[in-house]
């Protein structure tokens, strides 16, 4: 039920970025329904049990609603429509207020400067006071309604979650710049992708001598995307950047005109009021296992809206045999580029069931008087990947620091057997050393993990 609650999320998502395109251009109407559908980062998070995929529809619905230029009755409808679904997204996702700040305050700001050159915009100024009033809400809401939850683990201090300066430098560069958690060879073949692809939108740009050379750069992209999906046909790509190039690409060939309209402003301001909000206020590693900045991802469809009409657009500036060779390539390369991730989402979840049936599999009783078996790990996700089995186990996530201390306290608790889950089990076990050794009968550190499995998986026993 909840993966068919993302998925649809991401259909309406799509559905409401396509409305707000074809306010700019009609012609882009179809293609941003695809581009946000199946050719963005929006596609990965709909297989995925978050709520990005609702609360990225509920903000481009409410865009839609309180952008909508009618009156009357039907105007107050639009109002409420609105600021109930930037309500709800406020309830849902904890980057959605910032969202509703942007918007707010966006509108607000674009509703100033038209009033101070004679072109006054009752609807947005509304619009900006409605955002603001529901963000507010829905954050009172929040809070009054949220359970606190208290551990024994001590939060990491601010500078190590998120710094000043340089933790906004390495939060941006992780997701907006960086191909891969664990960099590889081929992770550069999507670089070089990525950066071909800007160059083609900077060459358009410059004239008929540049678009002479959008084929053969678009080509290129299109052949490192391939060669990557051929040779290694899955990939997690946590930088937005690397994983949607063609959102860049879009925002590069808007022109002038475009940019001063009034739809696209009360589209485009907002989206990088929120980026910027975002990046301000991101963790240092961002948001973890993801495709594409996942923080991001609620305000994508309105980006995508905007970048749709500048492809459009800049399309026309080619011939007809030019264009369709763009377009084949162009689309080629986003799907092939999606394939990979929803790929690299089918290997990560087979290596947690790997992980999670190995753990359930080779626990064994602790010999304490609890037919329960202790569980430690320094693995973040390992109580996530093992929610069917938490009550038959006592699970202890711990950081490698702790080992000493959990073991002295394991073993004063009279624990003559555990099972420990480490990615670094050389040095966890040498921590841990003091108090617990490894089984003579487990096979050895490297034979206990596998290549399918995200760490060893170890039975030790009282030393």
């Amino acid at each position: 039920a909840l993966l068919a609650l993302s998925v649809l999320g991401t259909l309406a998502a799509a559905i409401g970025a396509s409305r707000l395109a074809a306010r700019i251009e009609p012609a882009a109407e179809l293609p941003a329904l695809w581009l946000v559908g199946i050719g963005s980062p929006l596609l990965f998070n709909a297989y995925v049990a978050w709520a990005h995929t609702p609360t990225a529809a509920l903000v481009v619905w409410s865009v839609h609603w309180l952008t909508t230029n009618r009156v009357g009755s039907r105007r107050i409808v639009d109002l409420g429509a609105g600021t109930a679904a930037l309500f709800a997204a406020c309830l849902l996702r904890t980057e959605a207020p910032l969202a509703g700040l942007a918007l707010g305050f966006g509108w607000i700001g674009i509703a100033v400067v038209l009033r101070r050159i004679g072109r006054p915009d009752r609807t947005l100024l509304t619009s900006g006071l409605a955002a603001l009033s529901a963000t507010a809400i829905g954050l009172v809401v929040d809070r009054a309604t949220a359970t606190p939850t208290d551990g024994p683990v001590t939060p990491p201090s601010f500078d190590e979650a998120f710094g000043l300066i340089d933790g906004r430098l390495e939060g941006f560069a992780n997701t907006w710049l960086r191909p891969a958690y664990v960099m590889g060879p081929m992770d550069l073949l999507l670089v070089v992708s990525a950066v071909a692809l800007i160059a083609t939108a900077i060459f358009v740009r410059r004239g008929p001598e540049g678009r002479a050379l959008a084929v053969p750069t678009v080509l290129i992209a299109l052949g490192c995307v391939a060669v990557r999906f051929v040779l290694a046909p899955a990939a997690t790509v946590p930088g937005l950047l690397i994983a949607c190039p063609i959102l860049i690409v879009g925002l590069i060939l808007l022109d002038r005109e475009t940019v001063t309209e009034r739809a696209t402003l009360a589209t485009l301001v907002p989206f990088v009021l929120f980026c910027g909000a975002v990046l301000a206020t991101q963790y240092r590693g961002g948001g973890g296992g993801e495709w594409g900045g996942r923080y991001f991802a609620i305000g994508l469809p309105l980006g995508l809206a905007v970048a749709t009409v500048g492809l459009i657009r800049a399309g026309r500036l080619f011939q007809p045999p030019q264009r369709r060779q763009l377009v084949l390539m162009l689309s080629a390369g986003v799907l092939l580029l999606n394939l990979l991730g929803l790929f690299g989402l089918r290997e990560t979840r087979n290596r947690t069931d790997d992980l999670a049936a190995t753990v359930t599999g080779t626990a064994v009783t602790a010999g304490d008087g609890d037919d329960r078996p202790v569980v430690v790990t320094t693995v973040n996700g390992l109580g996530r990947w093992l929610w069917e089995d938490l009550d038959s186990l006592r699970m202890l996530r711990v950081t490698s620091e702790e080992l000493p201390d959990v073991g002295a306290q394991l073993a004063e608790l009279d624990v003559q057997r555990l099972t420990l889950v480490s990615l670094d089990p050389d040095d966890d076990l040498q921590l841990i050393s003091s108090w617990y050794d490894l089984d003579p009968q487990d096979a050895s550190v490297d034979g206990a993990s596998t290549a399918a499995v995200p760490g060893a998986v170890l039975t030790l026993t009282r030393s």
